[in-house]
């Protein structure tokens, strides 16, 4: 996984500079894996290493000597989920984008506009006999008949214009000529 410099590493303890060159990295990057815990001894305020045990530690936390981070390894269950919630934001944006345009209609906002059509539609028949009673009044059964078919009739048109709604008008061609 390493290849370093063919130096001679006979002896094993190494200054920063020479790690450096030895692994070819910066001074920087030598004196950062110290902090991080490599490995080192240190002299009058001077760093120095071994190699071997440099090496090792490097294996060990996954540090390649290459610029940039290391590749994440990724939980293949990890990596199924995360394209999951991909799908579902991009699912969920075509759905909003389709609203948007008017090709799709709010489920919740439509059963809430029927429940009040079909609400006030109850009301109006469960008034219908307190509002005729004074019309009715004096009528024989065949003019009642009418006169309450009539306001049915009305009602229900009511209704349709509520729950029904308008036509859009088809657009043109392209090109059409009338």
């Amino acid at each position: 996984m390493f290849e370093t410099k063919k130096t001679s590493t006979s002896k094993r303890i190494s200054s920063v500079q020479q790690v450096s060159e030895i692994f070819e990295v910066s001074e920087v990057s030598v004196r950062r894996w110290a902090i991080a815990g490599c490995p080192c001894r240190t002299k009058n305020h001077r760093r120095f290493f071994d190699p071997i045990e440099i090496q090792t530690w490097l294996l060990e936390n996954r540090k390649t000597c290459q610029p940039g981070r290391p590749a994440k390894e990724i939980d293949p269950q990890l990596a199924d989920l995360e394209y999951r919630k991909q799908t579902a934001l991009c699912e969920k944006f075509e759905r909003e984008n389709k609203v948007a345009r008017g090709e799709l209609i709010n489920r919740a906002d439509e059963e809430s506009r029927d429940v009040k059509a079909i609400v006030a539609l109850r009301n109006k028949l469960c008034g219908m006999p307190a509002a005729l009673a004074a019309r009715l009044a004096g009528m024989d059964q065949a003019e009642i008949q009418v006169t309450i078919d009539g306001r049915i009739e009305q009602i229900i048109d009511e209704y349709e214009k509520t729950m029904l709604p308008m036509p859009k008008p088809e657009p043109e061609p392209v090109g059409a000529t009338t």
